[in-house]
């Protein structure tokens, strides 16, 4: 029992998400579900071209617009619960890193910048 809870204690209070998006450990599970919420939309057979690929992205952000929302007020919630987070406009920042953030580079990856994938 102690070994496991020295474990939970070393963590970094954050981690690289997919694409190196910072994301902090209290809300990696919020940023997930918002990125297999993507890619449950995101249709790869309308892809032929870079502007297809541009076009199904915006779809597929679009398409999670409401989920995304939701998934940032929990976020809020959490972070405001814990200590490192007390600050609100940090709290902001780290929600938006995670979840923008997500949508900023699949953007990038859409224009054919990056080359990170999920």
């Amino acid at each position: 029992m102690l070994s496991l809870i020295a474990a939970l204690l070393m963590q970094p209070a954050f981690v690289k998400g997919p694409l190196d998006v910072e994301v902090p450990n209290a809300i990696l599970d919020l940023h997930n579900k918002y990125g297999l919420c993507w890619d449950s939309r995101f249709d790869v057979a309308r892809v032929r071209s870079r502007e297809d690929f541009k076009k199904e992205t915006e779809r597929a952000i679009a398409a999670c617009a409401g989920e995304k929302a939701a998934l940032k007020l929990e976020a809020e919630a959490r972070l405001a619960r814990t200590s490192d987070y007390a600050d609100a406009e940090r709290r902001r920042a780290a929600i938006a890193e995670a979840f923008d953030g997500f949508d900023r580079l699949r953007r990038a990856m859409a224009a054919g910048q990056g080359t990170g994938t999920r």
